[in-house]
């Protein structure tokens, strides 16, 4: 912000200022004690009592520009500005992280690297290019793997080598299941700036926690772009070959590139790879290379009738509503996965949307599936009642605001967002003021399934209740006895299995982000059980990648 001149341009004093997770500053000029309510409200009192509004921003410019740098987190953190303030909110927010980049840059970073809210990009980027030693000293003084790696990532598009040898180090000293988060990043962008030197590293990385793994399905990802046909013959002769070619496909822009090159080698597929792709064709394609799919010669390949309808029925799901129906016509399914997938794409029609229904209906053929899907809308329309027009994120939460009591209705309605709609409610969520916070999230944890439900629990999880006030937000199955840690274990593993099935990979690093303590042990339990039902080797290779206490920790703990 360069407008009305600031009062800036103060000594680089390293305040002594809380960066999160207890990262402090100690080596500081002066130590300011810490505000009491009193003292907050006596710096407030100049702004209140403004007569205009000139008067007001005037009071709070000034008082942005001469509070002392060692307690910004505590004025932005606090909310000592109430979200009426609206502006001078604003402002006054603006100002201080204006004056704490300028003066104190360090501690600013790992404030706001905590924060995870965008403001340390600009001061990341330009020292992971310039001034990577700067960063890494950082880390030296107040160590986090988690938000070391990230750092790395950053450091690697143009330092690899550095990024690499430290990453090394890290991972001899012992990485946290915190670190391990987002050491696919890392490798990711390893591999793409130096893959010679990542793949002269493979063997000092570490196999129990999967970090060879990893990097290596990168590394052989990045050549296939090249050399498709010989990284897929050499897949095809190793033992953990189909792992890695499914981490691989995973990662692909919805599974196009290397999805479609892999139809040219259907004739060369090994039973395992054959008997995946019939089973779970889910993981071999994506919504770019679902129609080629379909289309593929998979009888000539040597795929029998049955075979060759459940690859073309996964295709199915990945295609836009109006080609999935023209193509639906052509092979011959079962009446559930017929209903499936019709089911599928009318559970998605915004708010009952007549005309859109009718549309969509003109192109189904039988009549038994047009009863269905009738029926089936008319069953919508009931279940989402008025479902109100929202756009944006903005809008939603306004909505939520204003009629709370429906809620279901815009919980239906953030489902058919996209990704980056998503990403931006999530981040206006992550901001609300604690007591909207609340209680929008314990909202989007009563009410189920929700693409933001995840970031709701972990939220509510970390809240200093007690046992009384968590069974005030939610109900839970257990007894009255129960301690709030006890209540929180519930509402993790409640969300975990959810995803279990679905998404279990997700469920992993939804729990790696959560505090250690009782929910997030019962939390690695139930995903670990459930997981270990339909594919026992990724479960295990799961739970093998955690922190050694923590599987400790795991098979101490009783029954629930």
């Amino acid at each position: 912000m360069a407008v009305i001149g600031w009062n800036l341009g103060a000594d680089e004093a390293g305040p002594n200022v809380s960066a999160g997770g207890g990262m402090s500053f100690h080596d500081r000029r002066t130590r300011v004690a810490r505000d009491s309510m009193g003292e907050f409200a006596r710096h407030l009192a100049p702004i209140r009592a403004a007569r205009t509004p000139e008067d007001r921003m005037r009071a709070t410019m000034n008082l942005a520009n001469t509070l002392p740098v060692d307690g910004f987190a505590a004025w932005i953190d606090g909310g000592r500005f109430s979200p009426r303030d609206g502006m001078d909110l604003m402002i006054f927010t603006n100002l201080l992280k204006e004056r704490w980049q300028n003066e104190a840059p360090e501690s600013f970073f790992l404030w706001a690297m905590k924060q995870d809210n965008g403001d340390d990009e600009k001061l990341r980027a330009t020292w992971a290019r310039s001034e990577p030693d700067r960063l890494l000293a950082l880390f030296e003084k107040h160590h986090d793997d988690s938000l070391e790696i990230r750092v790395l990532s950053q450091i690697a598009e143009f330092h690899p080598d550095l990024a690499l040898r430290r990453f090394q180090e890290m991972l001899a000293a012992g990485l946290s299941g915190e670190g391990s988060e987002y050491i696919s990043d890392l490798v990711d962008q390893l591999s793409r700036s130096s893959p010679n030197a990542l793949e002269a590293a493979l063997d000092s990385l570490p196999m129990d926690r999967g970090v060879r793994f990893e990097a290596e399905s990168h590394l052989i990802g990045q050549k296939m772009l090249t050399s498709f046909t010989d990284e897929i013959d050499k897949l095809r002769e190793r033992p953990d070959g189909l792992k890695l070619l499914i981490s691989i496909l995973g990662r692909d822009d919805n599974n196009a590139s290397r999805s479609l090159g892999l139809i040219d080698e259907l004739g060369e597929f090994p039973a395992s790879w054959r008997r995946a792709l019939v089973e779970s064709g889910h993981y071999f394609m994506g919504s770019r290379s679902a129609m080629k799919w379909f289309a593929a010669d998979l009888e000539g390949h040597g795929f029998d009738g049955k075979e060759a309808s459940k690859v073309r029925l996964s295709a199915l799901y990945f295609m836009p509503a109006e080609d999935t129906l023209r193509q639906m016509a052509s092979i011959e399914l079962s009446t559930e996965d017929r209903r499936n997938v019709l089911s599928r794409i009318f559970r998605n029609l915004r708010g009952g949307n007549e005309d859109e229904y009718h549309s969509m209906l003109s192109m189904v053929a039988k009549d038994e599936d047009r009863d269905f899907i009738s029926k089936s809308f008319q069953t919508l329309k009931a279940t989402v009642p008025n479902a109100p027009t929202i756009e944006t994120p903005s809008e939603w939460l306004a909505a939520f605001e204003k009629d709370s009591v429906r809620f279901e209705n815009h919980i239906w309605v953030i489902r058919q967002w996209d990704s980056e709609k998503l990403d931006i409610l999530t981040q206006q969520f992550d901001n609300l003021p604690s007591e909207r916070k609340i209680k929008l999230a314990t909202a989007l944890v009563v009410n189920g399934s929700s693409p933001l439900r995840g970031d709701a629990t972990a939220y509510l999880i970390g809240q200093p209740w007690d046992a009384t006030q968590l069974r005030d937000a939610y109900s839970f199955n257990q007894s009255e006895e129960a301690t709030s840690e006890e209540l929180k274990a519930e509402l993790a593993s409640d969300y975990v299995c959810g995803m279990a099935e679905q998404d279990p990979e997700g469920a992993g690093r939804w729990i790696s982000a959560l505090p250690n303590g009782t929910p997030k042990l019962w939390a690695v339990r139930n995903l670990h059980t459930l997981w270990k039902e339909y594919d026992p080797a990724a479960a295990d290779g799961w739970m093998k990648s955690l922190p050694i206490a923590t599987q400790s920790q795991v098979k101490s703990l009783g029954t629930r």
